[in-house]
């Protein structure tokens, strides 16, 4: 009598499962190698040499006149919005004064 499933077994099957048999111990150096991450060491290099020789500092200006009452302000720059009071005009050119001596001994 013709069985299918002995067939099957017999072509596939068993020569599939002596081949894993000799295979099997390989499997888990497969997944230690397969997962390991690697190391990478990360050297920074400039393209080009980079000296600075000069630099450009802008100084403070009020974000509200002194006849405004605080409010919201927002910055042009970055678009964020802050709580701002009036300063005066001598307030913000005594600390420009100060940032560039500042700048200029370090």
């Amino acid at each position: 009598m013709f069985h299918p499933q002995k067939e099957f077994c017999s072509k596939f099957y068993l020569p599939l499962k002596s081949r894993l048999k000799l295979l099997s111990p390989f499997f888990p150096l497969i997944l230690i190698v397969g997962c390991h991450i690697p190391t990478y060491k990360y050297e920074q290099k400039s393209s080009f040499p980079l000296t600075i020789k000069n630099i450009v500092v802008v100084g403070f200006k009020s974000a509200l006149s002194e006849k405004e009452r605080p409010g919201l302000f927002r910055c042009p720059i970055c678009g964020a919005t802050f709580m701002a009071e009036s300063v005066s005009d001598d307030v913000a050119e005594t600390m420009t004064i100060d940032l560039f001596n500042c700048l200029k001994e370090s």
